[in-house]
């Protein structure tokens, strides 16, 4: 008996530090689609050569006079992965609670051709951190 006790902590331990969850792990309950943050992307094509690519996306927000600072574009090539960090930055002074479309023009530069992953990073003010909201796969020819 004492065998097999000694031999089942000696498998509990190995398993936590081999990072196997165990039943202290806080698993999820339940998982959803997140709403997206952004709709309707449209890509801007300047006429130089190679061509600089925008992006502009729309965004409801809760009052007009709301705008949008893009904080960061990262671009990594070899992962095929393009970081964009948004600051949304609310209007000054008291305005009508009216859903308000409000586009953000985000500047990608020239790209290589390729698949990117595009990840949109978003905070609500300059005090809070970055967030994921949203992700979409483009498309370079």
């Amino acid at each position: 008996m004492r065998k097999t006790l000694w031999s089942l902590s000696l498998c509990t331990l190995a398993l936590a530090a081999a990072g196997e969850p165990g039943p202290s792990a806080r698993s999820a309950t339940s998982l959803t689609i997140a709403e997206p943050a952004f709709r309707d992307p449209q890509v801007m094509v300047a006429t130089s050569m190679p061509p600089q690519f925008d992006l502009v996306l729309d965004r409801d927000m809760p009052t007009p006079g709301w705008s949008f600072v893009v904080d960061e574009i990262a671009v990594d090539l070899e992962q095929g992965r393009i970081l964009a960090k948004i600051t949304e930055v609310a209007p000054p002074g008291a305005t009508a609670q009216v859903i308000t479309k409000t586009a953000c023009r985000l500047p990608l530069g020239k790209l290589p051709r390729g698949s990117y992953w595009l990840e949109l990073w978003l905070r609500r003010g300059a005090d809070l951190p970055h967030a994921r909201a949203q992700a979409f796969v483009v498309r370079a020819r």
